[in-house]
């Protein structure tokens, strides 16, 4: 049915979104929240319904990518982040670890296209982290275009213009609560803007 607004009313189950991704998705967990809260406030999803959490601290893009493709046919919307595990390091990593990490996100998202259940992708793309200060501009160009690109719909959230050295817990590598609630809000204005569960 259609709302009032410009977008069509969707009513849908909490475990029709899948989280997916390493410590930036668990890590504290309130984006996830904050996420879930503004879509029981807009009326897509009633409350006490969670999403379908199989984010997993530590894990390299492979692990990430085969926690999708187990059953994944109740997944609508796909809320991830993934690659950063593979290339941490305070130094720059080479090329070549890059351009396989992006390589493997392009197969993935031909796999979601080809599976055929989900509709929308929400990748987060890592802000500048203090342990890691090159891996936000390393991976940039090559999520950028794999996303912009993509066979199934797919809505890159850059983290930086969120942080700029903000909002970081004490381990110096993790956002702190208010730093993770501000990625549920971006996640959500992401989707506002691109008539995403609305």
């Amino acid at each position: 049915t259609t709302g009032t607004g410009t977008c069509p009313h969707a009513q849908m189950q909490g475990t029709d979104f899948w989280t997916i991704g390493d410590s930036w998705i668990q890590i504290t967990g309130d984006q996830v929240t904050t996420l879930e809260n503004h879509l029981v406030t807009a009326g897509v999803i009633s409350s006490g319904q969670h999403f379908d959490r199989r984010e997993v601290s530590g894990t390299p893009i492979d692990t990430i990518t085969a926690s999708y493709t187990k059953k994944p046919n109740n997944c609508k919307i796909l809320v991830m982040d993934g690659g950063g595990i593979d290339l941490f390091g305070s130094n720059l990593a080479p090329q070549s670890s890059i351009d396989t990490v992006v390589s493997k996100f392009k197969t993935f998202l031909q796999t979601v296209k080809t599976l055929g259940y989900t509709q929308h992708i929400i990748y987060s793309l890592y802000p500048v982290i203090p342990t890691t200060p090159h891996l936000n501009a390393q991976m940039g160009p090559g999520f950028t275009d794999a996303c912009k690109n993509s066979p199934v719909d797919c809505h890159l959230v850059d983290l930086e213009p969120l942080f700029k050295g903000q909002h970081f817990g004490s381990d110096n590598t993790h956002p702190d609560s208010t730093g993770a609630k501000n990625i549920g809000d971006a996640w959500w204005k992401a989707m506002q803007d691109n008539c995403i569960a609305q």
